[in-house]
């Protein structure tokens, strides 16, 4: 009897906690121990044991065709079956309040009350969203069946999971033709080299253009990956050009997520994750490298052995460090304003010992509607904030080259070099990695806050009109500090320099945009005005010769170099700006035949007075084959879209000031009196340099069978980019009058 009874509270306990929607181990824990006094208030359980019963059923599509494989599951239970050849199952069901789910991928779920029925008869309609699903793309949006360019769409269903500190690892593995590398391996303070469709320049910037939420040239790494919640990645010319001068190497578009009207929503996530070394670089250890000694260099054993075994390797880096990561996000609103706002914070730590990266991210949004819905405001606000911390490169080819019977500490002071703490016997290139490891600071401040306001107010029902206006600035530190035990420079007592970085970006759009069907016919347009300023101040100072190290790099002024006008003071401002105007007309007839058409004409302060402006085309064309009469009766065939494009895209990604003569310091001489300064010529004006221009030309195929079961994209393109940059070597000046 207690056997039964244990049974049947167990029945009830998991009732309670699906009715209740509570967490299941919490009441079960005080089921538990109220087992008997549950049973005495429940004279219903038997009656649900006898209401058990079994029901057949069968599941067909739209046409009552038969559909095999659909999963068939009573809900909140792990009771089901699948359906056979024919689309019939039969389930044992715990009573008429089971409810069936019905789950095929390609189609819509479906949910049937079972009630007092004992032949189910279940219909399932098709998912249409993969191909009426909105797809970013340049200053606006569209389907993903009126595509006629290459993009490639990556919601939040489909983000790769794990220790992410930069949202572009979201899309590692994701997308044809986008390599993202980490040279620096496992270093988290490391950056991630971006390369779409392979290089296409030999000067110029070769990542892709990024821009969030319409702010462009934005930064990733100063994301929360929780805040995301599409990325769009336009990859050939076609779809890029509306860029311009920036789409050569491909655009990655950014949307954030938004408060949903009428669901407040508190939502938080945390993870901790930590590494390990699986394979250490191969080197000798201490008794490998005494027996190579006296294998091959007996008369030197002696003096090469120091008597020590250390393992350099694991002297400079952690076993198993622990990173963690904590985001909190709220959401919720009206149907006239929404908000979210997002706190995260990010601690990961690296396999080489000091290395480290913890940042802060905070990003507000608020929408709202106005004017009886015909005026949209969205505001955002974001602010980040990282401290990275460098153990240097330089560490890990000492600590795998070194003698392994080397001390790590000198405590018989054998080595002039050591200070009498570290064991170093130098110089010439060859350092102790823990002396460098512990006797320098070289640490990172990145501060970084972005405002845009965007607002859309519809004109009449066709047209619209947006503008967008957003401000970045952006502050970088770094700080560099080596004792006087250093043992790269040992002996200066001490060095210290600072880099400050200042910088800020201005961008301001407006665009109409029309939008109309009728008939079999739809077009959509959109022309618009774009300007972008840019600016950044750098400041650098250097010193050494400090009495103590207490200061580390936050007294530059106490160094003795100073007064001795050995130090280093530099600084320097730079800016540039971009104007554009553009256009794009997309006309669909019928589901069946697209055509795109997009044109930018650009000018940027960076080129040369001959070549200040350019215009950028594009066209392309899709044809739906599946939308056809005579493809009706492929009824395995979903999707099947047959595209071809040709595009024009620039890249202006060089330094700035390239075509003018720029001047420079030389020596300095006493004339009338004063000490002057000699300025000579440094390059030669360049009045015809232009933006490397690469023309592509893009064939495609999309295809969807199966209901949705197998989808793909086949593309084939062919690139030819002119007009490279490069610096070469020239007289300077050119010619003497």
């Amino acid at each position: 009897m207690k056997h039964r009874l244990s049974n049947l509270s167990k029945i009830y306990r998991d009732d309670i906690c699906r009715k209740m929607n509570i967490l299941p181990i919490v009441l079960c824990m005080f089921c538990m121990g109220n087992a008997y006094s549950l049973m005495a208030a429940t004279p219903s359980v038997s009656e649900t044991l006898q209401q058990n019963r079994k029901i057949k059923g069968r599941v067909v599509d739209v046409n009552n065709e038969p559909m095999i494989g659909v999963s068939v599951l009573e809900k909140g239970t792990t009771n089901g079956v699948i359906t056979d050849f024919d689309g019939n199952f039969t389930l044992d069901v715990r009573g008429n309040s089971a409810v069936l789910v019905c789950s095929y991928i390609g189609y819509i779920t479906a949910e049937i009350q079972v009630g007092n029925q004992t032949d189910i008869y279940v219909q399932m309609s098709e998912d249409v969203k993969t191909i009426d699903e909105v797809v970013v793309i340049g200053y606006g949006t569209t389907t993903k069946k009126e595509l006629t360019g290459s993009v490639t769409s990556i919601g939040r269903d489909d983000f790769k999971a794990g220790n992410i500190s930069n949202p572009i690892q979201l899309l590692q593995g994701q997308i044809a033709g986008l390599n993202i590398a980490r040279p620096d391996g496992a270093d988290p303070t490391g950056g991630f080299e971006i390369q779409l469709r392979g290089l296409t320049t030999m000067k110029g910037g070769s990542g892709p253009l990024i821009v969030i939420d319409g702010v462009e040239g934005g930064n990733l790494a100063n994301l929360n990956a929780n805040d995301i919640e599409s990325i769009d990645v336009l990859k050939d010319g076609s779809a890029a050009a509306i860029y311009g001068t920036r789409g050569t190497n491909g655009v990655i578009l950014v949307t954030t997520r938004k408060g949903k009207p009428g669901h407040s929503l508190i939502e938080f996530s945390s993870y901790w994750t930590t590494q390990s070394v699986t394979r250490k670089p191969e080197f000798l250890s201490a008794d490998e490298f005494r027996s190579t000694l006296k294998e091959y260099l007996p008369n030197q054993a002696a003096t090469l052995d120091y008597g020590a075994s250390t393992d350099w390797f694991d002297e400079v880096t952690r076993d198993t460090p622990l990173s963690q990561y904590y985001s909190l996000a709220a959401s919720g609103g009206s149907e006239k304003l929404t908000y979210r706002g997002n706190i995260s914070w990010h601690d990961d730590k690296g396999i080489v010992r000091n290395s480290g990266n913890k940042q802060l991210r905070m990003r507000f949004n608020v929408s709202q509607t106005a004017l009886n819905d015909r005026l949209k405001l969205d505001y955002n606000i974001s602010y980040s904030t990282a401290k990275k911390n460098f153990s240097g490169y330089e560490v890990m080819k000492q600590a795998v080259t070194r003698n392994p019977t080397e001390p790590v500490y000198d405590t018989e002071g054998r080595t002039p070099i050591s200070g009498g703490y570290y064991y170093n016997d130098g110089p010439f290139k060859y350092y102790n990695p823990v002396a460098m490891q512990n006797e320098s600071t070289n640490e990172t401040l990145d501060h970084e806050f972005s405002g845009s306001v965007h607002a859309s107010l519809k004109i009449i029902d066709p047209l619209k009109i947006n503008a967008l206006a957003s401000l970045v600035e952006t502050n970088t530190r770094n700080g560099y500090y080596q004792t006087q035990y250093y043992p790269i420079d040992f002996g200066t007592n001490g060095r210290a320099t600072s880099t400050n970085s200042l910088s800020s970006s201005k961008q301001f759009e407006v665009n109409a945009d029309f939008n109309h069907s009728f008939g079999d016919h739809k077009i959509q347009a959109i022309a618009g005005y774009s300007y972008y300023d840019y600016w950044n101040e750098r400041y650098y100072g250097m010193n050494y010769g400090y009495d103590t190290d207490i200061f580390s790099f936050y007294n530059m002024g106490a160094g003795s170099a100073l007064s001795a006008g050995k130090a280093s003071l530099t600084s320097n401002k730079q800016s540039n700006k971009l104007i554009s105007f553009f256009g794009r007309v997309m006309y669909n007839f019928s589901d069946k035949y697209l055509l795109s058409a997009s044109v930018r004409y650009e000018g940027s302060s960076r080129f040369g007075a001959n070549n200040k402006w350019g215009t950028f085309p594009a066209v392309s064309l899709g044809w739906r084959i599946t939308q056809e009469e005579f493809m009706k009766k492929f009824r395995w065939l979903d999707d099947l879209k047959l595209r071809a494009g040709f595009g024009v895209t620039g890249n202006q990604d060089i330094d700035n000031y390239q075509s003018l003569s720029l001047l420079t310091f030389g020596s300095r001489f006493l004339y009338d009196g004063k000490w002057t300064s000699t300025v000579y010529p440094n390059s030669n004006p360049n009045p015809d340099l232009k933006w490397e221009k690469k023309e592509e030309f893009n064939v495609g195929l999309d295809f969807s069978v199966l209901k949705g079961r197998l989808i793909g994209t086949i593309d084939y393109y062919v690139r030819h980019t002119k007009d490279l940059l490069n610096s070469y070597t020239v007289p300077v000046p050119p010619q003497f009058v």
